[in-house]
C-alpha cells in the first residue's frame, strides 16, 4: 500500500507515520510538492491537511485526484468550517474511492489506527486479490505435503 502524507506539520506527519508502521509512505510538507510526486507515484491513500502554507489544501486533493486512480482520501485538519462546495469538489471526484473528513486530535489519530488495523479497507480490487493469492500461496507452501 502507497500513502501519501501532506502536512505541514513535521511533528504531526512523524505521528502519523508512527501509527501506519511499515506501509510505503510519502510524507509532503507542502501542497505543490504532493501534487509533485502524486504526478510520479501511484497512492492508494492520502492523508490531506487543508491549511498548507503555499497551496489551499483543497485545490491540492483535487489536483492530487486529477492524477490518480482510485484514491481513498482522508482530509484531516484543524480548521472547522468546510464549504460544500470544496468538500465536493473532493468527494465526488471520480478518482476518489473514498472519502472522509476529521478534525484534527483525538478522533483522527483513532481514525489512521484504525485504517492500519483495516488496510485492506483502502486497497484496490487488483490489490485484494493479488493479497488473497498471496496469502494463499504462503498456506500452501508451509502446509506440509500429503
Amino acid at each position: 500500500m502507497e500513502i501519501l502524507i501532506c502536512e505541514d506539520n513535521e511533528t504531526i506527519s512523524y505521528l502519523y507515520k508512527q501509527i501506519l508502521g511499515p506501509e510505503k509512505i510519502t510524507i509532503c510538507n507542502t501542497g505543490s510538492e504532493a501534487i509533485e510526486k502524486s504526478r510520479n507515484y501511484q497512492f492508494n491513500l492520502l492523508i490531506l491537511d487543508i491549511g498548507l502554507p503555499d497551496i489551499p489544501g483543497w485545490n491540492v486533493g483535487k489536483i492530487i485526484l486529477d492524477n490518480q486512480k482510485n484514491l481513498h482520501v482522508l482530509v484531516i485538519s484543524a480548521l472547522e468550517n468546510f464549504s460544500v462546495y470544496e468538500t465536493a469538489q473532493i468527494e465526488h471526484h471520480p478518482n476518489c474511492q473514498k472519502f472522509e473528513i476529521f478534525k484534527k486530535g483525538a478522533d483522527s489519530i483513532q481514525k489512521i489506527k484504525s485504517i492500519k488495523n483495516n488496510i485492506t479497507n483502502v486497497l484496490t480490487d487488483n490489490e485484494k486479490v493479488a493479497l488473497s493469492l498471496l496469502q494463499e500461496r504462503k498456506k500452501s507452501v508451509s502446509s506440509p505435503a500429503d
